[in-house]
């Protein structure tokens, strides 16, 4: 009906399809199946009974129509012709290719529409020869918006050697290539292929580092010029910092000029970002020429004495520049000095607020400083205890009824006895906002005594705490005990989702409530990957048994990005190795049993290459046995940094000791 002339009737094919979808959802399903009926054992479900219609149908469609169940329609290759053929949804999509790798994770990425290839995990892509890695990549990049790093490194791997060719067909999937294939590579091959190279984003140190030797090395390319170091790109992050100290001081002026190269360095070594710094600041010592040189995200690279003779006419370009509190204190009193509304100060500035740059200030003019340091939107300045002690005391005689008008940090130095009882409510709701951890050892006593006031105020008796009140109580809950966490109304687990960090009582507690209460993520039998993503950081505090309901590839999925969003957050090594850890002990079956690590002492978990060096949730999947097993001394070499950074336990670390040891041998 796909071809029928709508125009000469009352009904279109959104009409006809929701017949289909109100059918399809009835009875038993997936409707019409039947693998023990020659009559309706047909796996071509899509094509016989939706048909062109396909283009109509949604993700709700596809969990009435079965869910999971269908995932035995999905390597049919009628099937996989007709999706082919219709644009459907992209979550339609992802959710096809989920059932399918399911059902069979080494289906072959050719056999895939070429969107589909886009949501396809690595293993689609770990079996393609050369021939049909070319061919793929290509599909790729003219189809998806992003490709995984663990497919870069994959199809990379199948390219064999790396030619001119294979770089250009690769494009910015030439992430994927190992340290061991770039320095194998001929230099004339990785020159020839410089305008690639050069535009890729994405390239680990290692990988910047083995291009640029090998093409200083070879005397194929020199620095000698702005326009040569401009020319490098993302690549210039590989360059030593010994490169800088001969380059002449004026081109350096003239190439940090150009906002490209100062996105690219940035994310080179803080050496080499700091040699480029000193050697610019000889052009000009003057207080003033520094801060109006070097660029704004290059800030906290400026020496502190090279900041102590600013002038006033300097307060604008300080207050755009990055900074840190070492640098802020030299001329917090200079930004604000020249500014009449002060929340227009940054908090880059704010930071470096005390009672010593302020002392030559009027009162009036200290307490709207203050309140410049408020909250904006989820933005906060951090001020240490010292700088909040200098603030309280210039509003300790201040009657305060409106407590967002301040920092919340403030809040816990505030004498509680001055908040009109009517009111304490709002000041513990403002109070909420504050980082706790602010209190030093002396004045950590002071928690206790807030809790209390809390308590009293928010009429909390024992230890049962209702989600209003934990809503009030804000990042307050983080003090929580675990009396307190088990007892309290389950809405505490997304209280305790804001901490910024739990102890292993706590961690204990959220986790038995998650087990055993009726939480808003469901049972435990029913939790998926979109459990683990709802959980915020608390996946990091928790051990085998929370780990045990999720499947491997959930867990594998999720550790993707999650492993990433700790390390921006300045996570410990040790606990995310910890985490990765207890993550790998259990696993649950897609037949919901539990399943156990096992200690094979041959590699079962697969060998370890590129791919999995390059994937962000190694090393799971991989005990310390398997490691050890699956790991060749070559694979090592070619990957050492990316696998060392990654494969952070001390076992894991003797292991690959033991590994490089044997090279020397």
């Amino acid at each position: 009906m796909g071809s029928y002339n709508y125009s000469s009737v009352d009904f279109t094919m959104q009409d006809v399809y929701n017949t289909i979808q109100a059918y399809l959802s009835t009875g038993s399903t997936p409707k019409c199946y039947n693998s023990s009926d020659p009559v309706l054992s047909s796996t071509s479900w899509f094509v016989d009974y939706i048909g062109v219609f396909i283009t109509f149908i949604s993700l709700n469609d596809m969990a009435t129509f079965g869910g999971a169940a269908l995932d035995i329609f999905t390597v049919d290759p009628m099937n996989l012709q007709l999706f082919s053929q219709f644009s459907v949804p992209s979550n339609v999509t992802e959710l096809y290719v989920q059932l399918l790798y399911g059902l069979n994770p080494a289906f072959s990425a050719t056999l895939l529409p070429p969107r589909f290839r886009c949501s396809a995990p690595v293993t689609a892509f770990t079996a393609l020869n050369s021939t049909q890695a070319l061919s793929i990549v290509e599909s790729l990049n003219h189809f998806c918006s992003a490709i995984d790093p663990t497919v870069s490194s994959a199809l990379a791997q199948n390219m064999g050697s790396v030619t001119n060719q294979s770089i250009i067909a690769l494009g910015n999937s030439s992430v994927g290539l190992s340290t061991g294939q770039i320095s194998n590579t001929p230099p004339s091959v990785l020159f020839s292929s410089l305008i690639v190279l050069r535009n890729v984003v994405g390239w680990s140190q290692g990988q910047a580092m083995a291009i640029i030797r090998s093409l200083l090395s070879s005397g194929l390319y020199k620095i000698s010029s702005s326009t040569s170091l401009l020319n490098l790109g993302t690549l210039v992050t590989g360059l030593p910092s010994t490169i800088f100290n001969t380059i002449d001081t004026s081109t350096l002026v003239k190439v940090i000029e150009s906002q490209s190269f100062v996105t690219n360095i940035i994310s080179a070594p803080t050496v080499v970002q700091q040699t480029i710094v000193n050697q610019i600041i000889t052009v000009n010592t003057s207080s003033d020429a520094v801060v109006n040189t070097i660029p704004n995200s290059m800030g906290t690279l400026i020496p502190r004495n090279s900041l102590l003779t600013l002038s006033q006419s300097s307060a604008t370009v300080l207050n755009l520049k990055q900074w840190n509190y070492e640098q802020a204190m030299l001329f917090f009193d200079t930004v604000a000095r020249g500014v009449d509304n002060e929340s227009t100060i940054s908090f880059q500035v704010l930071q470096g607020f005390t009672c010593t740059r302020v002392q030559s200030f009027e009162v009036a003019k200290v307490q709207r400083l203050i309140k410049g340091c408020r909250r904006r939107g989820k933005q906060k300045v951090v001020l240490r205890e010292s700088q909040l002690i200098c603030m309280f005391n210039y509003i300790k005689t201040e009657t305060v009824t409106v407590f967002t008008d301040y920092p919340a940090d403030l809040l816990l130095y505030y004498n509680y006895s001055m908040v009109d009882p009517s009111l304490c409510q709002a000041y513990f709701s403002a109070l909420g906002y504050a980082d706790f951890s602010v209190f030093s050892s002396t004045l950590a006593f002071k928690k206790q005594i807030l809790f209390n006031n809390a308590k009293d105020c928010l009429r909390i008796s024992g230890t049962n705490i209702n989600q209003t009140q934990l809503i009030i109580l804000g990042n307050m809950t983080c003090l929580l005990n675990s009396t307190y966490i088990q007892n309290s109304d389950v809405y505490v687990v997304e209280m305790l989702k804001l901490c910024l960090d739990l102890t292993s009582d706590q961690s204990t507690a959220v986790q038995n409530v998650l087990l055993t209460k009726n939480t808003s993520f469901g049972a435990p039998v029913n939790w998926t990957l979109n459990t683990l993503t709802s959980l915020g950081f608390l996946p990091l505090y928790l051990s085998s048994n929370f780990w045990a309901y999720f499947t491997v590839n959930d867990k594998a999925q999720f550790l993707r990005t999650f492993v990433p969003s700790l390390k921006a957050r300045l996570v410990s090594n040790s606990k995310i190795a910890s985490m990765k850890s207890e993550a790998n002990k259990v696993s649950k079956a897609k037949t919901r049993m539990i399943v156990r690590a096992k200690r094979d002492t041959a590699c079962t978990a697969g060998d370890i290459t590129q791919v999995q060096a390059n994937d962000d949730s190694f090393p799971f999947g991989y005990d310390v046995t398997q490691f050890n097993a699956c790991l060749s001394v070559q694979s090592l070499k070619d990957n050492l940094a990316a696998i060392s950074a990654k494969a952070m336990g001390s076992d894991y670390q003797q292991i690959i000791l033991d590994k490089l040891n044997q090279v020397k041998t």
